[in-house]
């Protein structure tokens, strides 16, 4: 079994708490039927202390079955069909560094790359006959998602890629520099498939950037590589070449400011230069969508005029198989039973709000419910006969 969103592993947070508010309500809750059977001896106590245990039990599987959930568990494998007898790869190349967070383009230079990228899948998909991939970088790299016909999961992958996600990844390729080009076409060339017959000539790479890294002598040997495997590279320029933008940054409130280096501010306009000589190096294109939506039909059309590979069986490929709904639908199930069950006694007798049944958790982390507890008049004489 792998998870096939790690990161969301900040959401155990909510779980624990959850679990831990669920285990203080059952304690003062118990805590105030030990003081009922101590005050009130021989009477049949408003609530049961075995449902509260059974309610509690109840509430803290579910959040633990949907904490599981979130992390998105699979295993085995299922089989897709291919929309076409030919395919072609596309390994979509991302920049996620900070300078992609600048507001030249609304409403920044990596939202817009994202939406645009989801358009583009969207009409590939709508095309047929591609496979596509997804790597993120900026001072490192990771496959965020492995060439697929899955293009749902292309899109997730896509939505959920950011530079908090990036460093969360085991795997990536890590440097000491803001945006390696170099450390992303070496983790790229990687992630496609060798040119034995599987793959290779059959493969393009679309890099979107604002380049903001400088043309050395490693990324000039990794773009040859792609060369000398029939692989081109089309360069997207993401931002405004001419005038230069802050990046913004946000505090632990929310307040927006501006990176800033050895007191001042940090400006950053795109570097198209290093994109270009990728693009020649490899025969690809580069695209100067700068401040303006990547021209999605044009982009197509270049992708597609390169030749397809032929499938050597009718066939299907294999996937991952998403397990999260045998976590989900039982924790649904769980929540429903526990909002079914009632604490109180039906034959007690007691007037006591707690008495109503249903959920108390919250009330009772905040104070126990009230019992009723047998006042004597001081004035009846004890004992007298």
């Amino acid at each position: 079994m792998h998870l096939a969103f790690p990161q969301n592993i900040i959401w155990w947070l909510v779980v624990l708490g959850g679990v831990a508010a669920c285990v203080v309500g059952v304690i003062r809750q118990l805590h105030a039927l030990s003081l009922f059977w101590r005050s009130s001896p021989g009477r049949v106590p408003p609530i049961s202390s075995q449902r509260l245990v059974l309610k509690a039990t109840l509430i803290g599987t579910a959040l633990v079955l949907v904490g599981i959930a979130v992390l998105g568990p699979c295993w085995g494998k299922k089989t897709l069909p291919r929309a076409s007898s030919q395919v072609r790869d596309l390994l979509v190349v991302l920049d996620v560094s900070r300078s992609m967070l600048c507001e030249d383009v609304p409403p920044n230079r990596l939202d817009r790359a994202k939406n645009d990228l989801a358009t583009l899948a969207k009409e590939l998909e709508r095309r047929g006959g591609w496979r596509i991939g997804l790597v993120a970088f900026a001072d490192r790299a990771a496959v965020l998602c492995p060439l697929t016909m899955d293009f749902d999961h292309f899109q997730e992958a896509l939505r959920e890629s950011s530079l908090e996600t990036l460093r969360l990844r085991a795997d990536a390729m890590a440097s000491d520099r803001g945006t390696n080009l170099a450390s992303a076409l070496a983790r790229t060339h990687a992630a496609l498939p060798k040119s034995d017959g599987e793959g290779g000539p059959f493969a393009d790479v679309l890099l979107v950037s604002d380049g903001g890294d400088d043309f050395d002598p490693a990324a000039r040997k990794a773009a040859e590589e792609f060369a000398q495997a029939g692989i081109r590279v089309f360069a997207v320029g993401v931002g405004d070449p001419h005038r230069a933008s802050p990046i913004p940054l946000r505090d632990e409130a929310g307040r927006k400011h501006w990176l800033t280096h050895q007191g001042e501010t940090v400006l950053v306009r795109l570097q198209p230069d290093p994109l270009r000589e990728i693009a020649r190096l490899t025969s690809g294109a580069y695209l100067a969508a700068e401040t303006t939506p990547l021209p999605i039909l044009p982009a197509v059309e270049l992708l597609e005029t390169a030749p397809r590979r032929q499938l050597e069986s009718p066939g299907v490929v294999a996937e991952p198989i998403a397990r999260y709904r045998w976590f989900a639908f039982p924790a649904l199930l769980l929540l429903l039973a526990e909002g079914w069950i009632r604490t109180s006694r039906r034959n007690a007798d007691t007037n006591d709000e707690a008495a109503i049944g249903g959920s108390r958790w919250l009330v009772a982390i905040i104070r126990p419910p009230k019992l009723p507890v047998e006042v004597r008049d001081p004035r009846t004489k004890v004992g007298r006969k």
